[in-house]
């Protein structure tokens, strides 16, 4: 990114007297518009997390769908070859599969999922919480009433047609093949 780029971590109760124990990641992504703190500020993320011997890591997303987009930001590179090596290397991880998961909210629901799926020997868990899986496709008809959200899409995706909608459909058509056509 060429920057820093901030994150969260919630470590688990007693992380710091069990200094030999490895524990399982989650990565939450945020939402369109959100940010990283949204998580703690906004949820009872931090309390849930109490009774549960997993790390909590929350990155920062800004309105990039997680992806390596048009105008040049390359945020799915960052999740993957940044961040996550940054947290093993910080935190007392479970370095493999298993011991990783991710997940999001809308946006970062769409994120979540493209990554499991294009990812499937790094992360064993990928969901997607109310997750808007198909933005490569969305026209802006399809938006006509939801007008920030469809000025996200051209920056990220670039115009209809381009390389980087074309290789985020590949997302959509694995969620549909996968779950059929109900999504």
């Amino acid at each position: 990114m060429a920057r820093d780029m901030p994150y969260r971590v919630i470590v688990p109760v007693g992380y710091d007297a069990k200094p030999e124990q490895r524990f399982p990641v989650i990565y939450l992504l945020h939402g369109l518009a959100g940010h990283f703190t949204n998580w703690t500020d906004l949820t009872k993320v931090t309390s849930y997390a109490a009774n549960y011997n997993f790390i909590i890591v929350m990155p920062e997303g800004n309105d990039s769908w997680y992806v390596d987009g048009a105008s040049g930001t390359k945020y799915e590179s960052y999740i993957l070859k940044e961040l996550l090596p940054d947290v093993e290397r910080r935190y007392r991880t479970i370095q493999s599969r298993y011991g990783r998961a991710i997940a999001g909210l809308s946006m970062g629901g769409y994120g979540a999922i493209k990554f499991g799926l294009k990812n499937p020997s790094t992360f064993a868990f990928a969901g997607s919480m109310s997750g808007a899986l198909a933005p490569a496709t969305w026209t802006e008809d399809d938006l006509k009433n939801l007008k920030t959200i469809y000025d996200s899409l051209p920056p990220v995706f670039g115009a209809a047609g381009s390389d980087v909608r074309k290789g985020s459909k590949w997302a959509f058509r694995e969620i549909r093949r996968t779950w059929g056509r109900s999504v």
